[in-house]
């Protein structure tokens, strides 16, 4: 589906009217839509300023939903990329409880090296204090 200002939009939230507010009623909507199926796991959702530009609601408002969704464990916003229904947002927490410490890799959480293990950290600081940033033309070793 396409807005008034040109964007595409391939899922729009079924909003219901009731008491709750937009926000907590956008992000049950978003909750139900991916328990249901009817959104998948890697799905991309829609940027927030243009489902709130199509919903004719606050964008502020959009941005709370998607945060209660993403600290429930079904979105995840990656900078710059976008906001993602994770893969496992289906599944129960309990069933990841022991599972997602041992044996899945996350790649949702980008940080430094030197902040995820202080060994591999030294060492790379280690190389870079000791490589050589001259530039050799290698015209002149010939």
């Amino acid at each position: 589906m396409i807005d008034q200002y040109g964007n595409f939009i391939s899922w729009i939230p079924s909003l219901k009217s009731s008491r709750e507010s937009l926000n907590i009623a956008l992000a049950k909507c978003i909750e139900r839509d991916i328990l249901s199926g009817s959104i998948e796991g890697g799905f991309r959702m829609p940027p927030q300023r243009i489902l709130a530009n199509y919903l004719n609601i606050n964008h502020s408002t959009v941005t709370k939903a998607y945060k209660i969704c993403e600290e429930k464990g079904l979105l995840k916003g990656v900078v710059g990329k976008g906001t993602f229904v994770c893969i496992y947002a289906k599944l129960p927490q309990n069933v990841l409880s022991d599972f997602h410490k041992s044996d899945v890799i996350d790649f949702g959480m980008i940080h430094p090296i030197d902040e995820i293990n202080g060994v591999i950290g030294d060492i790379v600081r280690n190389i870079y204090m000791n490589m050589d940033f001259t530039i050799r033309n290698s015209v002149d070793n010939e």
